[in-house]
């Protein structure tokens, strides 16, 4: 049973502070909310989309209170209705592994306390009530850090909306109208002797909720509709690629779903693949009952670069070429429509808090090519000076020069293939693990399986002799250089490898062996030498060699 502390309390009401007078007997009707569907983003927030049916006028309460994003708290209904978050006492059985205040937990109830080290006599008494106001609960106008939050953060385990830690004394009424100090340190066991007919203790404890204030409706039974961005369930998605067959692989699509939200009953599940910008998904709204204005604006004034922990993770949705060491972008078909986020239902799920479940979400077969990648990145910053060793001891994976087995595909599926984890199996045998990332259908996918130690690579990079011409931009002064560049690598296999060579500089192109395509890179558009990258398909023998050599300019920073 839920009841409201008080006649007059302070709340939050849509963003101001307000002063919830009596309700002059009108009593809440307690309601049920039933999460219709979820909408799960791989970065930890989902889209909750929640029923509430009521019968008409009159005022109703939502005990399980969320904790939305920042502007994604929505309300629809064709009844008019106002929100209201506030705090309850809900009384509930005596719980045995939760940290919470014994002092406001137990208040009320006799108990018997024994002591660590046995030279104190055991002490019986009844919890006292003592006021529990705590700083957060008004309006902090220095906006200040509240208590609430602070201890919050130190303590992570307590119970939302308690305010204050755990107090180091619990205060006993013991009779003849003394009380008792005792240090909670010392406490070896404590006993609640006063029972329900249950048989079980039954303590009190706060709790948000949220009052609905129906003013008026059109029908005996009416919808209210909840709407809102949420942490607490995602999903992880990868893929499994068997190679057995020689010429044409088989393609699974996995995703791993884990409810850290609530218990979700009779609820569609939709998988979220995309990259959508949302600006304040790190900012939980000023209606959420464990934040208050110091935090909001604190959260609000944070500032994340794209994929940010706090935004986005590895998983995050990207449209590169999927090759790594690259951000090619991609020959992109177009047959999408409208905005790119996809949503892929995987039907109607019971799935309780705690739970994780794992489920095929597709299936599909493809033709392939077995090549060897061979990426060399560029040597040179933007300025046209060399790589310092510490920036490639910092990003290793970034500036390895190495040829790998690969597989090239054109994506099977009917919808976008999602960036996540990609297993590749042959025969039942394990071969490797690497990262696909997001291709539209039918687009060109590149995976790299293992290092390709029987091809021998070499790339070498210098300076030609010759006059170097100083060049004056915008009020600095560079040295042009020519630097003339060659790759080579040897086939120790017994068969043909179809070699695939991405070789990445900054300058300008002058002449290249075997007309590579050549691809000008986006981040360079802006700087004073431009980002290219060679790109050659060549066959080799087994037990042959090739040589390939070019030449560019280069802008040196004096």
């Amino acid at each position: 049973m839920v009841k409201l502390n008080g006649l007059i309390r302070c709340v939050v009401l849509g963003g101001m502070l307000a002063v919830a007078v009596p309700l002059h007997g009108q009593q809440e009707q307690p309601v049920e909310g039933r999460i219709v569907s979820v909408g799960l983003f791989k970065n930890g927030l989902a889209v909750v989309r929640q029923e509430v049916l009521v019968t008409g006028p009159g005022r109703y309460r939502l005990d399980n209170l969320p904790e939305p994003r920042h502007g994604t708290w929505w309300v629809e209904s064709d009844a008019v209705v106002e929100t209201r978050a506030t705090e309850g006492e809900l009384e509930i059985a005596f719980p045995d592994t939760q940290r919470f205040d014994f002092q406001r937990a137990l208040a009320g109830l006799e108990v018997e306390i024994r002591f660590k080290g046995g030279s104190l006599a055991p002490l019986r008494g009844k919890v006292a009530r003592l006021d529990h106001n705590s700083p957060d609960s008004s309006w902090d106008r220095s906006y200040e850090r509240p208590a609430s939050n602070y201890w919050s953060a130190m303590y992570p385990g307590l119970p939302t909306g308690t305010g204050l830690p755990p107090t180091p004394f619990l205060v006993l009424d013991t009779g003849n109208g003394t009380s008792t100090y005792v240090d909670t340190s010392q406490i070896a066991s404590l006993q609640v002797t006063e029972t329900t007919v249950s048989g079980q203790a039954r303590i009190t404890v706060r709790k948000p909720v949220l009052v609905f204030d129906i003013k008026e409706t059109h029908s005996p039974q009416t919808k209210i509709w909840i709407s809102y961005l949420t942490k607490g369930i995602a999903w992880a998605p990868s893929y499994r690629i068997d190679l057995t067959h020689p010429q044409r692989l088989e393609l699974q699509q996995k995703a791993v779903v884990k409810n850290e939200l609530t218990d979700l009953h009779e609820t569609e599940i939709q998988l979220i693949s995309g990259f959508p910008n949302v600006r304040f998904g790190h900012v939980t709204s000023p209606l959420s009952a464990t934040t208050g204005w110091a935090q909001f604006f604190q959260q609000l004034n944070q500032r994340f670069q794209s994929g940010h922990a706090a935004t986005a993770n590895v998983m995050s949705q990207q449209a590169l070429a999927a090759v790594a060491g690259g951000d090619m972008t991609p020959d992109l078909d177009l047959s999408t429509e409208g905005v790119d986020i996809y949503y892929h239902s995987i039907g109607t799920r019971d799935l309780d808090e705690g739970d994780a479940l794992a489920l095929q979400t597709a299936a599909a077969t493809a033709s392939y090519e077995r090549i060897v990648d061979w990426f060399v990145p560029d040597t040179r910053q933007a300025n046209g000076r060399f790589i310092e060793e510490y920036q490639r001891q910092q990003e290793p994976e970034r500036y390895e020069d190495a040829a790998w087995d690969a597989i090239r595909f054109a994506n099977p599926l009917d919808f976008p293939m999602t960036t996540a984890a990609a297993m590749i199996v042959e025969g039942g045998r394990f071969r490797g693990q690497t990262m696909s990332y997001f291709t539209n259908p039918g687009g060109e996918v590149v995976l790299r399986i293992t290092k390709a130690l029987s091809v021998s690579t070499r790339a070498i990079e210098n300076e030609e002799e010759g006059e170097r011409r100083i060049v004056s931009i915008g009020g600095r002064t560079f040295r042009e250089t020519d630097v003339r560049g060659e790759l080579s690598a040897t086939n120790h296999r017994k068969e043909a490898v179809s070699l695939l060579i991405r070789r990445r500089f900054s300058g300008e192109l002058l002449e290249a062996d075997r007309e590579p395509t050549v691809n000008q890179l986006e981040e360079g558009a802006y700087y004073i030498n431009r980002r290219n990258e060679l790109v050659w398909n060549v066959d080799i023998q087994p037990g042959d060699s090739i040589a390939l050599s070019y030449r560019y300019k280069v802008l040196v920073s004096h």
